[in-house]
């Protein structure tokens, strides 16, 4: 009974001991991060980063305007070939017409 209790207290202890070395562990890589993220402004300054933009031609601005422009046109609904122009308006009343009935 008194080796269980004793090797209950050793694995408390060694549990203890490796959660102590965890945190500080963590505590470090929060210390060494805190650094190069401080140091990172430094380092972003002088390589200057985007400072060179790229010549940019009117034809450019002209193809990136149409293609936005494209890009949120609204789009056409499909419509059934099979249903003539008129038989599709008239499903529309209909349908129009069961939804104020209800």
């Amino acid at each position: 009974d008194y080796e269980k209790r004793d090797f209950v207290g050793d694995m408390i202890a060694q549990t203890k001991q490796e959660r102590e070395e965890r945190q500080q562990a963590n505590e470090q890589l929060a210390r060494d991060r805190e650094a190069l993220d401080a140091s990172f402004g430094d380092l972003a300054q002088s390589l200057s980063f985007r400072a060179n933009k790229p010549d940019r031609n009117d034809d450019d601005d002209d193809y990136d305007r149409d293609l936005r422009a494209l890009a949120t046109e609204r789009r056409v609904r499909a419509t059934d070939p099979s249903i003539a122009p008129a038989e599709a308006a008239r499903a529309r009343l209909d349908a129009l017409k069961r939804r104020e009935a209800q």
